[in-house]
């Protein structure tokens, strides 16, 4: 730092403890020191409150005043003041935000930061060649991929709906998921699988049922809005959905969270004039294990010539599933006696051995072969 640049630092301090906060903010020659920045704008270690109720970012060794602009954040207020004066901040800023915001942030800066401790989000990594009597150069690691938390709610006793942002819209075949990295406390990590269910412009959400001891339920159940989870790129799913439109009618059999995936396939094929009828059963062990219940009933009131939809529960009160067959039991073959005259297709998602149970009993009451039943 330079000697003018300390001498400004240490004014403006003193001036903010002579004459209070607002006067360097009302001023046109603003410096953006780190040392005030801690000082005043973040949270005392004992957790007291900022001093001053601005909302100053540091993005890529610049300042910006996001004071006015926080109220309104699609992500949250909480996201914003969690991040004041975070020197990693850039790093998340760019991995979830697009075009849009980068040029919304620019009317906000106010200057270049100084006096900021080392950090590796600041400091440039160094180009030259390696020589005689250097040490290598150390390439940078991979930024991880994945996308913060935009919300958490739980939908039942043992299931969560979270929503992350995203940049843009997320791009993924009906049936086609995304892997979750879980970091465990020993240092090993776990991966699982989930299909989001629902898909928007700036966020998309999944729904993870939480098992007792699960380790990578367990570590979702516990995240928090405005955390960074580890995600991978959208995979391709196993069900071909353009042949799956060629088809007279198709079965769609979903086991719990199965009901994700299974959802995205009925609403692709559903929303395509001229494709298959569908018969789709959801599958609980009763009425409060139900998932996404509104949805699919949206989706019979939409499609009511096209969409057959049953609940299934091992056991259950019937009467509140008024707009749609219901029956109690396991599901098997007098599920489909009952509804459904032939398919020539379907897709199943649900636990291993729902799976397997349910392969049997298409095979068995429709004669659908194997070769034209996708197990997700």
């Amino acid at each position: 730092m330079s000697t003018s640049d300390e001498l400004r630092q240490r004014q403006a301090i003193e001036r903010a403890e002579r004459d209070g906060w607002a006067a360097l903010f009302n001023g046109s020659e603003y410096p953006c020191s780190y040392a005030f920045i801690k000082k005043y704008c973040m949270s005392g270690e004992d957790g007291a409150a900022p001093l001053t109720p601005q909302l100053l970012l540091i993005i890529d060794g610049s300042v910006y005043d996001a004071t006015e602009f926080a109220p309104t954040h699609k992500a949250g207020l909480f996201i914003i003041k969690k991040n004041v004066g975070n020197l990693n901040c850039g790093e998340v800023f760019h991995r979830i935000h697009g075009a849009n915001a980068h040029k919304q942030l620019e009317g906000m800066r106010l200057g270049t930061l100084v006096g900021a401790p080392a950090a590796a989000s600041l400091l440039a990594v160094p180009s030259a060649a390696p020589g005689k009597g250097m040490m290598p150069v150390k390439k940078a690691p991979p930024k991880k991929k994945g996308f913060v938390v935009f919300e958490t709610e739980q939908v039942s006793h043992n299931t969560k709906r979270i929503t992350f942002a995203a940049p843009e819209r997320l791009s993924l075949l009906p049936g086609g998921h995304v892997m979750v990295v879980a970091p465990q406390k020993d240092g090993s990590v776990e991966k699982r699988s989930y299909t989001p269910y629902e898909i928007q412009s700036t966020t998309f959400s999944l729904l993870v049922k939480v098992y007792p001891g699960g380790r990578g339920s367990g570590y979702l159940n516990a995240v928090r809005a405005g955390e960074f989870v580890e995600v991978s790129d959208p995979i391709e799913p196993e069900v071909d959905s353009q042949a799956l439109l060629k088809r007279a009618s198709v079965v769609l059999v979903a086991g719990g969270t199965g009901v994700a995936p299974i959802y995205t396939v009925a609403k692709h094929l559903l929303s395509v004039s001229g494709g298959p009828r569908v018969h789709l059963f959801a599958c609980f062990r009763d009425e409060h294990d139900v998932l996404l219940g509104a949805q699919l009933e949206h989706l019979q009131e939409q499609y009511p010539g096209r969409l057959n939809l049953h609940f299934v529960f091992s056991r259950a009160d019937l009467s509140r599933f008024h707009n749609c067959v219901a029956f109690t039991g396991r599901f098997n073959e007098r599920h489909l006696a009952d509804v459904v005259s032939a398919a020539d297709a379907a897709v199943v998602c649900g636990p291993p051995s729902f799976g397997d149970d349910v392969v049997r009993v298409l095979g068995n009451q429709l004669s659908i072969p194997s070769s034209d039943v996708v197990v997700l």
